[in-house]
């Protein structure tokens, strides 16, 4: 593989850290809106819920890359959290998580 331009990696680690930080602004925007009960990752899990609909937490953990039992815990929380949460995530049927 040939050799970048001079000066292309500095450019392109200050292209990602802005986009780092304009993600990072986004999801704070975001979380403020619904309180200071709803973490990061539960936010995380409400947009998979919202964009795939009802899904088995092993599966919203694979997609946020966290263990089948962190996808549990993630939508039992938000499930007792309830509609002031943001988003309402209810457990459905057994290992199921759903939003609406």
């Amino acid at each position: 593989m040939a050799d970048p331009p001079p000066g292309i990696e500095g450019e392109a680690v200050a292209a990602l850290l802005a986009a780092s930080g304009a993600l990072v602004g986004l999801a704070t925007r975001s979380l403020a809106g619904t309180g200071p009960e709803i973490t990061l990752s539960q936010l995380r899990a409400l947009a998979v819920l919202a964009v795939r609909g009802p899904q088995r937490a092993a599966e919203i953990a694979a997609e946020l890359g966290v263990a089948p039992s962190a996808g549990t815990r993630m939508c039992d929380r938000l499930a007792a959290k309830g509609p002031s949460s943001g988003g309402t995530a209810r457990p459905t049927t057994a290992g199921w998580c759903g939003c609406g």
